[in-house]
Formats: structure tokens, sequence, C-alpha cells
């Protein structure tokens, strides 16, 4: 019996960029990590959010019914935020970046009815550049050795953990929910796709 998928949001970007944390940016009346939690909670039957441990003070005062996952290592990227959510729970992950304001529910259901236990991950192709999107994975326990084994050897891609052939690869229904916004420039444009959207 495959184990059951949790969901983790990713709030722990240094968000250099953007100039301003990319978890508090307001796409959807709601601060994006927020947004992100609500999304997960409405298919995954706990949601975590992992944040680094300046953040721990900060996300227990605004949410404090939110579950945190501090990074148990430093500059290594996000592959932190992995390998901290399997050190807490050996189940299933569903990781989501705060950077994705287009996400939409139909595509992580979609991710999640099509899951592959039997892989390492269950990932989509990104349409322009044919790489996979490491941050909208949903990661099984089988990938928690390799991402250690990366982490020693200093490897941290995790773009390229997903070009093993253990890994499921589907097409995006709708490849602009998976767009990354990380400028101030991308971030006005998204908030204005989003309002002609409601209008």
């Amino acid at each position: 019996m495959a184990v059951p998928v949790y969901g983790l949001v990713l709030a722990g970007g240094q968000s250099r960029r953007m100039q301003q944390d990319k978890a508090f940016l307001q796409y959807h009346a709601l601060p994006q990590y927020l947004h992100a939690h609500h999304l997960l909670q409405k298919i995954c039957p706990q949601v975590y959010l992992s944040c680094r441990p300046d953040q721990v003070e900060q996300f227990q005062k605004l949410s404090p019914e939110i579950t945190r996952v501090p990074d148990q290592y430093q500059d290594i990227g996000p592959m932190a935020a992995l390998l901290s959510a399997f050190q807490k729970q050996k189940v299933a992950w569903l990781a989501l970046a705060c950077d994705m304001p287009l996400i939409d529910l139909d595509t992580l259901a979609y991710l999640l009815h099509q899951r592959e236990p039997s892989a390492i991950a269950t990932t989509y192709q990104l349409r322009d550049n044919h790489f996979a999107e490491p941050l909208c994975t949903i990661w099984e326990p089988a990938a928690y050795p390799l991402l250690e084994q990366a982490r020693q050897t200093q490897q941290y891609s995790l773009t390229h953990l997903l070009k093993q052939p253990a890994v499921r690869v589907l097409e995006p229904k709708h490849p602009t929910a998976l767009s990354n916004i990380n400028t101030p420039e991308a971030y006005a444009k998204a908030k204005r796709k989003l309002e002609q959207e409601k209008a």
C-alpha cells in the first residue's frame, strides 16, 4: 500500500531577485504561502510549511495553526526543504513553491491522480526548456536516500535528480500554471493577468 502524500509549501527561499519575500506577496487576497497552503489542503491529508530557521518565529505569530518544518541545512537551496521534510515524516511529499501564483487546483489534483508510487517522483515537464519542475512535484520516500547522497556530494540540483529514469513525467494541462514569478516586473505582470481573468 502506498504511503500518503502530504503537502509541503516551500517558503524558505531568499527572494533576492524579487527584493521582497515571495511568500508574502499577494495575488489572491492572501499572502502566497497561505494561498498555496489552502490549495494543498484540498487534496492532501496534512500540509506543512517549509521555512528557514530565522522565519519560524514570524510564521508562528502569523499562522500558529500551520506546522512548520525548519530547514536543517543551509545554502543548499530547496533540497534542504525536502531533506528536512523526509526527516520529519517518511511519507510522499507534494512540494509546492511560493513563486507559482498561477498554480491551480486542477494542476495539483492531476499530479496527485497520476502519481506513480513506485517511482522516486511524479513531476511535470516544463514547456519552454524541457526540464522537469522540481518544485511542483510529488517526491516519494525512495527519493530520500538519493537526495542525501546528492547532498553529501554537493550536487544540489533537484532538476538533475529528476532526469533519472525512475521518474514519472507528465505534460501539464495548463503550462502557464507552472510559471515561476521571481522579479518585480514578473510580479506586476502576473497580477495583471490574474485581475484580467477575474474581470
